[in-house]
């Protein structure tokens, strides 16, 4: 469980960019990507890191977060991102939960798994009929840092919405003439406002709805890849889009070191074979 400003992820898994100093936050059960920040990878604190009750692991203070997005589906077909998971409840009206658990429909979307190619993870997952790859990254323009999502259509047809990003409190979500703004209430906007910029795809697809930015897709044919770049100091795109299907071939070796094991033929006395098999050092034992 993951906890950002506005944003919750029950099992999520954090990508570290650099010597951890930055992350991408992907949500499994509802397949979106959570937020993006530089200034670390991740707060490590709760029962499991810490002891403590309550706090559980969020970005590290003074975090430069360039997007979050709120919990519920990364995708949708109509654009509305309505949660149709049911809540979970014990019977006899007794709600255990204010908010749905465990993943969305599969028809809907559903997650795969993923691919690990030296230090980049591509993830793996289904949107309706469409299969596609997914990759967060942290890149430098003109020195300055980014946070980007890289997308492939691997099979089908890939129609319909992805979110990126939800704004958090008060401010506004503009979207006009092929870019986005993302700016809070409470900050200045030359400082904290979030610039987004899509490449590959139409970026006419940009599109605010309240305090929602998303990106329409339509008949994104099998092949294709895309582009979505948020950065703080406006209009920045990045224009080289990776080959997501190459990163799952393999990659560079990541444990080089040599186990060696002993093999020792089984008997029906298994007490002491375990035994033995502890004691083994050699072989020969």
């Amino acid at each position: 469980t993951l906890n950002g400003k506005g944003s919750a992820v029950n099992k999520g898994i954090a990508v570290r960019h650099g010597a951890r100093e930055a992350c991408s936050l992907f949500d499994t059960e509802t397949v979106r990507m959570a937020g993006g920040w530089t200034g670390g990878w991740i707060r490590l604190q709760g029962v499991t890191f810490d002891g403590n009750h309550g706090p559980n692991p969020g970005p590290p203070k003074g975090a430069k977060i360039f997007y979050e997005t709120n919990p519920g589906p990364g995708w949708s077909a109509d654009g509305s991102f309505k949660d149709n998971r049911v809540l979970p409840n014990g019977g006899k009206g007794t709600q255990y939960a204010k908010v749905p658990l465990g993943p969305i429909p599969s028809t809907e979307a559903k997650y795969r798994g993923l691919f690990i190619h030296g230090d980049k993870v591509i993830f793996s997952y289904t949107v309706g009929t469409a299969s596609v790859l997914e990759m967060g990254e942290r890149e430098k323009i003109d020195g300055e840092d980014v946070m980007t999502r890289t997308f492939e259509v691997t099979a089908g047809t890939l129609d319909g919405y992805v979110k990126l990003a939800d704004l958090q409190g008060e401010g506004l979500v503009e979207a006009a003439h092929g870019q986005a703004v993302i700016a809070s209430g409470n900050s200045d906007p030359a400082k904290d406002a979030t610039s987004v910029t899509v490449w590959g795809v139409p970026s006419s697809g940009l599109t605010a709805n309240g305090k929602t930015l998303s990106l329409k897709l339509s008949k994104v044919a099998k092949g294709t890849r895309f582009k979505v770049t948020y950065s703080k100091k406006g209009g920045r795109i990045s224009t080289e889009v990776a080959n997501l299907s190459a990163l799952t071939r393999g990659g560079p070796s990541r444990w080089k070191e040599t186990v060696e094991v002993v093999g020792i033929l089984g008997s029906v006395e298994q007490e002491k074979q375990l035994k033995k098999l502890k004691s083994a050092e050699t072989p020969d034992a």
